[in-house]
């Protein structure tokens, strides 16, 4: 049986720098070979995005990146060549934010659900959504296989990734009057050099192990008082953070935690750990076939091996709750 669980995902990729490379994602540097797995390109026929990896089967990307089907490129690091880590998933679903606006870009974020879930491994990994909105100063990774001059045109191969800080809110809108939106926000360099660039779109900004960003906008690449405009993430938590996970057997249950689960619980997840609720997602739902099944209860942290998530059994207290609510 399958659980859909709304729930935020906490698996953590970061990457490193490769010492002494001239390739830059403007001003940046190539990222250490599958450093980044929670990045995907969007390819049809052609890299033309960028793309972040939520979950097993759920992808992030830019509204304004849309196609019909695209094809999903997981564990890519060189593009143009087969280097034997990749996964090529087609697009089930590709999904624009409801209130996306084609105009100012407002709302510009993307879900696209692939057709079978991702096997996801050490170069295949998710990235976590963002428990608070990150403040200014923070500095993230940006990555993509976006152009790398400024000026020009020069498409890498490789992924490229750049370290950079959140700007203040100030800043940003000084930078673009009249045109950021609340759902935006700025990161660079304000003095120019180094910024995301066309190609980028769509893929992300990691602070701290979350996912605070999604490429979108700009004024030309890397030029001075022009910095790169972001979609803020954790301004969309209702959207975005979900799981399917199954129900896992009361033996595996009980095993998992000796002595402790009751009859009036049970556990879902995945053994492996990687996936799982977590802080803040206590009381919410847990839906079978349409049907609430549990409440997210506890566990021993989030997503550990051989530690899932206990939740409430609600049908245990069907009498309980109907006879509470005729009551009151």
């Amino acid at each position: 049986m399958k659980a859909f669980i709304l729930l935020a995902l906490f698996t953590v990729a970061f990457a490193a720098p490769i010492e002494d490379e001239d390739d830059k994602i403007v001003g940046g540097y190539e990222c250490r070979k599958n450093s980044v797995a929670y990045q995907v390109s969007l390819n049809v026929g052609y890299h033309f995005c960028g793309g972040s990896l939520i979950s097993s089967t759920w992808v992030v990307s830019a509204a304004h990146c849309y196609q019909s089907r695209i094809e999903v490129r997981l564990g890519e690091h060189n593009i143009a060549v087969n280097e034997g880590t990749e996964q090529f998933i087609s697009s089930a679903k590709v999904i624009r934010h409801s209130s996306y606006s084609s105009y100012n870009l407002d709302n510009d974020i993307m879900l696209i659900k692939l057709s079978k879930p991702a096997t996801l491994n050490s170069y295949v990994k998710t990235v976590s959504l963002p428990s608070s909105c990150a403040s200014a100063g923070t500095t993230c990774l940006i990555s993509g296989w976006g152009n790398t001059s400024g000026s020009g045109s020069n498409y890498p191969d490789r992924l490229m990734c750049l370290d950079a800080p959140i700007l203040s809110d100030s800043s940003c809108r000084n930078s673009y009057p009249g045109q950021i939106t609340a759902n935006m926000f700025c990161a660079g360099f304000l003095e120019g050099g180094k910024d995301s660039c066309q190609g980028d779109s769509g893929g992300p900004v990691v602070c701290n192990g979350q996912l605070q960003g999604v490429v979108s906008w700009g004024y030309g690449c890397a030029q001075r008082n022009k910095p790169g405009v972001y979609t803020k993430v954790c301004n969309y938590p209702d959207r975005l953070m979900c799981l399917d996970a199954p129900i896992l057997s009361d033996s595996s249950c009980r095993n998992s935690y000796p002595g402790q689960i009751t009859a009036n619980m049970f556990c879902a997840g995945f053994l492996e750990g990687g996936k799982d609720s977590c802080q803040g997602d206590s009381g919410g739902p847990v839906v079978c076939n349409g049907q609430l099944q549990g409440v997210v209860s506890w566990g021993y942290g989030c997503a550990q091996r051989n530690k899932p998530g206990v939740y409430t059994k609600v049908c245990n207290y069907n009498t309980w709750i109907r006879n509470t609510m005729s009551a009151n």
